[in-house]
């Protein structure tokens, strides 16, 4: 997820694979200690400039988006909002799989990088 920020604007990237994120860091640092519905509110706002669903549609050049079927951290609603905020052409692919994905999504990705990048 860090490094959607990153490639979107450090142009030396030039491929990028996106593995098994969510489309906001609130989604992740909002499984801490309980927030007061106002307090909520302020965070999640707080955070949203830096969610990754806003910056993926700026990545360039090739794009692999991973994502487990049944991703106790990703929801399906949540991975369809980043699809549907990548590039077009975006390569997305989903697994039988938990949020740690598995050895399948390992060997695609593998083999994605290298035909890309050689």
């Amino acid at each position: 997820m860090y490094g959607t920020l990153a490639a979107a604007v450090d142009r030396r990237i030039t491929h990028f694979v996106f593995m098994a994120g969510t489309a906001s860091f609130s989604d992740w640092f909002l499984y801490g200690p309980k927030m007061e519905p106002e307090a909520r509110r302020q965070f999640v706002n707080e955070l949203a400039p830096l969610d990754p669903v806003r910056w993926l549609p700026r990545l360039s050049g090739p794009l692999l988006l991973q994502f487990a079927d049944h991703d106790e951290h990703v929801s399906a609603a949540r991975r369809e909002a980043l699809i549907a905020a990548a590039p077009k052409g975006a390569d997305v692919r989903l697994y039988k799989a938990g949020h740690e994905l598995n050895d399948e999504a390992t060997r695609d990705r593998i083999a994605w990088l290298r035909r890309h990048l050689e």
